[in-house]
């Protein structure tokens, strides 16, 4: 919550002035006398009190709603006036804090999911004349399912299914429109949990519903009130009819969400943000095709304003057209309360309403017109928000087969920790790695090995690699033995089947043009040589039980190999990683723990320019960065420390739909992180629809 900006400050104590003192007659003559009664006898059945006066239009809300407004009611009890009709200046605002808690809660949501828009998030919601107008002036209470709602999708979006379900069902207790909603809802857990455990959340909300709805759903007043009420047959107001005189029709507005329902389903992948838009869709359509009250604009709102903060300020015309359409429409139109809300304030003047409205209302076409503007308006945000849903859920290729990451480097240069940066980054779940050392020829021991070394290609099954990887490619299970280090023998083979993700990583991963033409995105480990060697020297000595003379002789004997076939595959690598040291290293000092900057050589095609100026934000120092080095690569060069938590926000604003690759990304601490944000960028670009059709030959 932004509570240094005086922004946030200022709206917040004229959210708070207006609902003191200004309410439209919904809120005045039918909400409060409906709270005051059930407070005031008691919790005695307010359904059935008010039905038998035949005021059947009170509060056309689930009990939930009335929870929600009773408990402040009753918490100031002492404070206010007693009798069931009678409102006070108190009344309004104690009444508006409910509403402002929620007006809270989706600000909090919002914020949560912009961490790098928060001024743009303050203007487009909390200062949107919309939701002052409609809870601050108008008065009604539809904010509170809208909030309840962007709750279940902010438990959602953090992969809390049975949270998200929960809050759903509390959400539907308190305003039936929701159901329109729900399966998009459970399509989207879908397809992230399959529909087994999608059953068991379902059941989840639902219980929650029956709980709220249990103590009124089977008295008849509460059914009439709430399910009896022109608002309810609002949704079937617009058909189309069809034969002769039978009656039937096409409901049109059911169609539509259906044909909405039916579209989402089809699609082969349905990212965050298209689950967002065709819920703006959703609601919108129940806009545009129903004859709506002020408050129904407010269902979409949260869902239109994610979308605006996306996209680039000139697509904000449709949505200034809705809201200029939207006041012509309801404080110039039939519904305005323009002068009514004024009615404790100075009655004289609220008086007058009808007849201040007297000439616009009076003619023909005023009407018409301005709720024509508001339809244009709506519709023209709806088209915006579809096309960008369609845009972004198309970034990454629907694939057919799994994505494979090439990784290679010399003994010691840290692919082992690469590995395991790049498992916290996509999920152990999502992730094979196929290790090179599987593919040695022969155990440890055997006489071969005074011929060869590790490094010499020769010594390694490399083209049964080749088949291996072609075989995962095409969505295949392989069967391979796995060489265990602990006793440099090699098990029996194990299958191995295909995961969205696989990575190869090893000393010769890159050697082979099949296997490079595989790869969606190729990585070299280049260490500086004096790190490398001490890394080696502190591995070997603590895993492997050797002395630093044994390690040193294998590292020189080692020497012609490295440069003839592992170093020869650094050029080939879309990505070269190097650690080099701050201060030179003492010689013989195989016992230090030097600082390090992080040098990257990358192909120009990726744009870290924005990465840079973030992380420069975020005190990392930028000791170098060429955007061309030359006709192919880059090169950027880090210092400092920074947190996982920097690292996050800072992937959540550099990725898009970051929820494609992984439910969650895991950060290390400082030039660690860095490497996975690095390789993220870089992955991310290059699964990009536009890099997967033209992929580098080399």
């Amino acid at each position: 919550m932004p509570l240094r900006s005086r922004l946030f400050w200022g709206v917040l104590a004229f959210k708070l002035l207006l609902g003191t003192f200004f309410a439209s007659h919904y809120l005045r003559e039918l909400f409060i006398p409906f709270v005051n009664y059930y407070v005031l006898s008691g919790y005695q059945d307010p359904y059935q009190h008010f039905v038998a006066q035949g005021r059947t239009d009170l509060f056309p809300y689930n009990p939930l709603m009335l929870y929600a407004l009773a408990i402040p009611r009753q918490l100031f009890s002492a404070l206010l006036p007693g009798g069931v009709e009678t409102v006070s200046f108190g009344h309004l605002l104690v009444f508006r804090l409910p509403l402002l808690a929620c007006d809270l809660a989706i600000l909090s949501v919002l914020l949560s999911w912009f961490p790098r828009e928060k001024s743009r998030v303050l203007w487009l919601y909390w200062c949107n004349p919309l939701v002052v107008y409609i809870c601050y002036w108008h008065g009604q209470l539809d904010i509170i399912p809208t909030a309840l709602f962007l709750c279940a999708l902010a438990s959602l979006r953090q992969e809390r299914y049975r949270g998200a379900a929960l809050w759903f069902g509390i959400a539907l207790a308190t305003k039936a429109h929701l159901l329109a909603a729900a399966p998009f809802f459970f399509i989207y857990i879908a397809q992230k949990k399959g529909w087994q455990s999608t059953t068991r959340y379902a059941v989840i909300a639902l219980a929650s519903l029956v709980i709220f709805l249990y103590p009124f759903a089977a008295h008849p007043a509460f059914r009439q009130m709430v399910f009896g009420t022109e608002e309810s047959r609002r949704l079937l107001a617009l058909q189309l009819p069809v034969g002769g005189n039978g009656g039937q029709g096409i409901l049109i507005t059911p169609l539509v969400i259906l044909l909405l329902c039916v579209r989402f389903f089809c699609y082969p992948k349905r990212n965050w943000d298209l689950l967002l838009v065709y819920l703006s869709l959703v609601f919108a359509t129940l806009v545009l095709l129903v004859p709506p009250r002020p408050a129904y604009i407010l269902w979409s709102l949260p869902f239109l304003i994610t979308v605006l903060c996306r996209q680039p300020r000139k697509y904000g015309l449709p949505y200034a057209l809705l809201i200029v359409g939207y006041f012509l429409n309801f404080l110039l139109g039939p519904q305005s309360d323009l002068l009514d809300a004024l009615k404790l304030v100075a009655p004289g003047l609220a008086a007058q309403q009808q007849s201040f409205l007297a000439p616009l209302l009076h003619s023909s076409l005023w009407p018409s017109l301005s709720f024509t503007v508001f339809e244009a308006g709506l519709a023209g945000v709806m088209l915006s928000n579809y096309l960008f849903g369609l845009r972004s859920n198309q970034i990454y290729q629907e694939r057919n087969r799994p994505v494979l990451i090439g990784l290679a480097g010399d003994s010691g240069s840290g692919k082992d920790t690469l590995t395991f940066g790049i498992e916290k980054l996509l999920g152990a779940e999502q992730l094979e790695v196929i290790a090179g050392d599987d593919y040695h020829k022969w155990p440890r021991g055997h006489e071969s090995w005074n011929t060869y070394s590790h490094l010499d290609v020769r010594a390694n099954n490399l083209h049964q690699q080749v088949e291996h990887a072609l075989a995962l490619a095409s969505d295949n299970t392989i069967y391979k033995p796995h060489y265990d280090h602990a006793t440099g023998r090699f098990t029996e083979e194990q299958p191995v089947a295909p995961k969205p993700f696989i990575l190869f990583q090893g000393l010769h991963s890159l050697s082979l043009l099949q296997l490079r033409a595989l790869y969606d995105l190729r990585v070299f480990l280049d260490p500086q040589e004096d790190v490398r060697r001490l890394w080696k020297v502190q591995r070997d000595k603590a895993e492997r039980g050797y002395t630093t003379e044994q390690v040193l002789a294998q590292l020189d004997k080692r020497t012609a190999d490295r440069e003839k076939y592992i170093l020869a595959q650094r050029e080939l690598a879309d990505l070269i990683i190097s650690w080099r040291t701050l201060e030179p290293l003492q010689p013989g000092d195989y016992d230090s723990n030097p600082a390090l900057c992080l040098h990257i050589q990358a192909l120009n095609s990726f744009d870290f320019s924005g990465l840079v100026e973030l992380l420069h934000t975020a005190g990392i120092v930028i000791r170098q960065y060429e955007p061309f080095l030359d006709g192919r690569w880059q090169v950027l060069e880090l210092e400092g420390t920074i947190a996982s938590t920097t690292l996050a926000e800072l992937a959540a604003q550099l990725i898009p739909n970051p929820d494609e690759l992984s439910a969650n990304f895991h950060f290390e601490e400082g030039l660690e992180g860095c490497v996975q944000l690095l390789f993220l960028l870089c992955f991310s670009s290059r699964l990009k629809v536009a890099q997967w059709m033209t992929p580098p030959s080399h």
